[in-house]
């Protein structure tokens, strides 16, 4: 599939796959990176410890962590096909809001089917308002159904509805475990597509867009695995010299958070070439964040952390509500991460 046809059918479903994005070597460091971070994520700064206490771990991640995360940033930047997708869909030179793992631990219950953006306050209603956002999952490791494989519902980001359970799921008592009734696919190795044509094997991605009804089955693998994906986060890219009525103005959309580091913002895919080494490296990167530094080379910035901060304390979003100013004063003060 070409990146022009890969942006069609995002277009069309909001989902799509890509092949072998990461190295072999890469794969092995990093997850293993990643699984020792398991061992003491009780011990982990706010910003990189969610959702534990579920069985589901997302945990922010900067270049300075481990060298296999800026390898795996450079060799996604790589990926012609991906590249020509998100261009297609996103403009120019995207800009990277997120850089996280997410986690499913042995053990981990089924969530309900969701949105990462809300319905009521996202592109899918005042696009003039609300950017687009595409998640793009890398699986660490081959993913059968047993280890929590993603459960999307194609094309639902044009439903603008409160619940789609019982459309993109039904009633799973009554209905096929693979859910040939239903639009739902299973993101797997061996999923009801057909183990021949498995939509997601170690190294492969998968993109899709935010307002697309998903959900992380349980993890039942009987050999006691973790499934981890390394999680990239995309929207269009701000001109760096622009009036307010040119470029890209929109905002993050309601409900959405990205779970970054606050001296990881402001970065762009172009950015991504040279991850670690002359770019996403501190302390650049957080001069990159504050807005306080832009590449003379680049026509398209990315998003800064004042940006974000400011609109997210503006609507009370989550991380930012007003019950929770004091813990956030408190994390500036400590010189924390924050969403």
């Amino acid at each position: 599939m070409t990146g022009p046809e890969a942006a069609e059918v995002m277009l069309k479903y909001g989902a799509v796959t890509f092949r072998e994005l990461l190295s072999n070597d890469t794969i092995t460091a990093l997850r293993t990176y990643l699984d020792g971070k398991h061992d003491y994520r009780h011990e982990l700064p706010y910003n990189e410890n969610f959702w534990h206490d579920i069985g589901r771990l997302s945990l922010g991640l900067g270049t300075e962590d481990h060298e296999s995360i800026g390898q795996a940033l450079r060799e996604i930047a790589q990926h012609d096909t991906l590249q020509t997708t998100l261009e297609g869909i996103l403009g120019p030179n995207p800009a990277l809001v997120e850089i996280s793992t997410l986690t499913s631990l042995n053990g981990a219950e089924q969530q309900g089917i969701h949105t990462d953006s809300d319905w009521f306050g996202s592109s899918l209603l005042y696009s003039r308002t609300f950017y687009h956002s595409y998640s793009f999952f890398v699986a660490l490791q081959d993913t059968p159904q047993k280890l929590g494989a993603t459960t999307v519902c194609a094309g639902s980001h044009y439903c603008a509805n409160e619940d789609l359970e019982a459309i993109c799921v039904g009633d799973e008592d009554k209905l096929d475990r693979n859910y040939t009734e239903t639009p739902a696919i299973e993101v797997s190795t061996n999923g009801h597509i057909g183990p021949e044509r498995g939509l997601l094997r170690r190294g492969d991605g998968f993109l899709f867009h935010q307002n697309v009804w998903h959900r992380g089955p349980a993890n039942r693998d009987e050999d006691g695995r973790d499934r981890i994906m390394f999680i990239l986060t995309f929207v269009s890219s701000r001109q760096k010299k622009s009036s307010i009525r040119e470029g890209d103005h929109r905002r993050q959309a309601l409900g959405t958070y990205y779970y970054q580091r606050w001296n990881m913002w402001g970065h762009t895919w172009n950015d991504l070439l040279e991850a670690g080494r002359s770019t996403l490296a501190q302390p650049v990167a957080a001069l990159r964040a504050l807005g306080l530094h832009k590449p003379s080379q680049q026509d398209r910035v990315g998003i800064t952390f004042i940006e974000q901060l400011c609109q997210q304390l503006a609507n009370g979003e989550d991380f930012y509500a007003d019950y929770m100013l004091e813990e956030l004063r408190d994390n500036f003060w400590n010189l924390h991460g924050m969403p």
